[in-house]
């Protein structure tokens, strides 16, 4: 039998030939992903294939990152969530360790198995209407559905239907398990990632008709196992790691080893398996994607954001690699030459400043593809129909702010995309890769040296280094995870992640003391309690107003009446630029500056600096 096997990433479409029979790749040939319209790459991909091995293909298997992807980068459709019977105090505790939204964004209804469901008619139509009027679609999830069959889902889902209009996802449809925070989180993805799935289907689907290819058609589940079209459109959440899962199959099965680790590294993400005893290990309580814990079972795959294809953040006078995709300067420049020109004047005349003006903002498609959206969301989208724009520019453009505009939830949503310098660019400078426009990299490179005043081959070790180190911590983590000697205590996330760090410590011959590495804590209060989310590097007053950006979407949703500057002896130069940040975002009434007391100082040392505020 004859296969032909695709696979879409977020970067490339890969497609193969396969002869079963034989055991011979017979063909294999990739093409750019055009996420824009999937239709294109995969055509692109599948033409490249000779039309004598596309006549004698007996089936299509496809696989992709798509929904991976969308969750790595927190895109996907709009959908809300009601929980039936859920403790409130439970879910506000509980539900963001499972990737819920805070409890302000859920409907909570109450309601128990047996009984009809009662709720005001009036209430739950306001609460619907404003909280969930722009969403799609919406998940629907009961407390132990096994006892009734989903009746109480059932029975919102009409009412949900006459109120919104919009398609319903029922957690029982999908899963049985009592978890009901666990089944929420995954049924809720299901329903943001069917209109992901749909287009990549849709895609396939038109893609094969144009090429005269009529045979069946299978996409990888999880597990490596195959399902149906249909069932992969309404179940989406089926495909997390599909993609990586059939890389550890056929790695396995290419390596002909026994123990091994499988490292697949693509444009987005770096997916990591392990292999042991001839069998690859399975994600034993559901796979865990992103912030999403789920109750898909599965490989074991970790699965994070660094590819080729990963933004270089320039914060103060370090650099970092972000989780999200950015498009290559490089690959952007072939198909707008003005970028390349943009980037030449700011190589050769622009000054260092704070602002990455070495990146662009591109229109994906129209926002009307997408869902409803604000008057100035709509005034970025028209600004950047004739062309990819600076952020300055694009500011300039629709007269707003540089700081204000509104791009998060258009990024989220696919709408728009960041272009910026990526490891792909940096494979560019070292003449390691040179099918894309180079001049782009190199230029812009040139430029974000002179903000850190440092030489393009420090920059291209300083970017390869953040690659190593990122890699090499979360092969250690996996390996940490996966062993059977480290108790149960010691593998919790954030000790997976300390351990890591002092393995990769140990092996470049570094300090682990968090001072020497100049690490700085951001420190989250949320309920009373305390934890540490993202850390910084780099020096303290270099680093501030990174952190500060960071809460640009919590600042602009939170309440008007005032916020407050809190610090222990920052420098007034920097206390006025971050009141300057909060001033042009235009949200708060006051802005009072207030000296952190004697606990705060003696804890987290001078130079601290927090913005507070009341969210509402």
């Amino acid at each position: 039998m004859i296969g032909i096997g695709i696979d879409t990433g977020g970067t490339c479409t890969d497609v193969v030939v396969y002869d079963r029979q034989t055991d011979e790749i017979l063909f294999s040939a990739k093409a750019q992903t055009t996420r824009h319209d999937l239709k294109i790459g995969i055509c692109d991909a599948l033409r490249k294939i000779p039309q004598k091995l596309r006549k004698r293909a007996d089936y299509v298997a496809l696989s992709t990152t798509m929904a991976t992807n969308a969750c790595v980068e927190n895109e996907g459709g709009r959908a809300g969530l009601i929980l039936i019977g859920a403790h409130p105090k439970v879910v506000a505790q509980n539900g963001a360790s499972y990737g819920l939204p805070s409890i302000d964004r859920l409907c909570l209804l109450p309601g128990k198995p047996g009984r009809p469901l009662s709720v005001n008619e009036q209430a739950l139509r306001k609460e619907l209407t404003d909280k969930f009027a722009d969403c799609a679609s919406m998940a629907i999830v009961q407390i132990d559905p096994m006892d009734d069959g989903g009746v109480l889902e059932r029975e919102c889902a009409e009412k949900v239907k006459s109120i919104l209009g919009v398609p319903c996802v029922l957690g029982n449809d999908l899963f049985h398990e009592r978890n009901i925070l666990r089944r929420g989180a995954s049924t809720l993805l299901n329903a943001r990632l069917q209109p992901v799935m749909q287009r990549f289907l849709d895609a396939i689907q038109l893609s094969l008709q144009e090429l005269g290819i009529s045979v069946p058609v299978w996409i990888v589940r999880s597990d490596g196992t195959m399902m149906s079209r249909r069932f992969a459109a309404e179940h989406p959440v089926e495909t997390l790691l599909c993609g990586p899962a059939a890389s550890v199959i056929g790695g396995q099965h290419l390596a002909h080893e026994k123990s091994a680790l499988i490292v697949d590294m693509g444009g987005t993400t770096t997916d990591i398996s392990v292999v042991r005893d001839g069998y690859p290990i399975e994600a034993g309580d559901g796979i865990q994607i992103g912030q999403w814990r789920t109750m898909v079972h599965g490989v074991y795959i970790h699965t994070m954001g660094l590819g080729g294809d990963s933004r270089i953040l320039m914060q103060g006078e370090q650099l970092s690699l972000d989780s999200r995709r950015a498009i290559p300067l490089c690959l952007l420049a072939m198909k707008y030459p003005r970028v390349l020109a943009v980037l030449r004047s700011l190589a050769e005349t622009g000054a260092p400043h704070f602002l990455p003006r070495h990146e662009f903002i591109l229109l994906l498609e129209p926002p009307e593809t997408r869902g409803k959206y604000g008057a100035e969301e709509l005034a970025v989208c028209r600004a950047l129909e004739d062309g990819p724009l600076q952020l300055e520019e694009l500011a300039k453009k629709t007269g707003q702010s540089v700081y204000a505009l509104p791009l998060e939830r258009l990024e989220n949503e696919g709408v728009l995309i960041r272009c910026g310098l990526t490891p792909t660019d940096i494979m560019h400078l070292r003449g390691q890769f040179t099918a894309f426009e180079g001049k782009a990299s190199r230029y812009a490179a040139q430029w974000l040296c002179a903000c850190l005043d440092i030489s393009l081959d420090t920059l291209c070790q300083r970017v390869e280094t953040l690659v190593v180190e990122k890699l090499y911590c979360q092969l250690a983590r996996v390996l940490l995870e996966t062993s059977c000697g480290l108790p149960v205590t010691l593998k919790a996330p954030g000790i997976l992640d300390a351990l890591a760090e002092q393995c990769y410590s140990v092996a470049s011959g570094g300090n682990i003391d968090g001072s020497a590495l100049r690490l700085h804590p951001k420190i989250v209060v949320e309920n009373g309690a305390m934890r540490a989310t993202k850390k910084y590097r780099g020096k303290i007053d270099n680093v501030i107003m990174a952190y500060v950006k960071d809460m640009e979407a919590d600042l602009k949703a939170a309440r008007p009446e005032r916020v407050f500057i809190t610090h222990s002896g920052c420098s007034r130069e920097v206390v006025g630029e971050v009141r300057s940040y909060l001033k042009e975002l235009n949200v708060f009434c006051e802005i009072l500056e207030t000296r952190a007391g004697g606990v705060i100082s003696s804890h987290c040392g001078p130079g601290t600096l927090g913005v507070l505020f009341i969210a509402k």
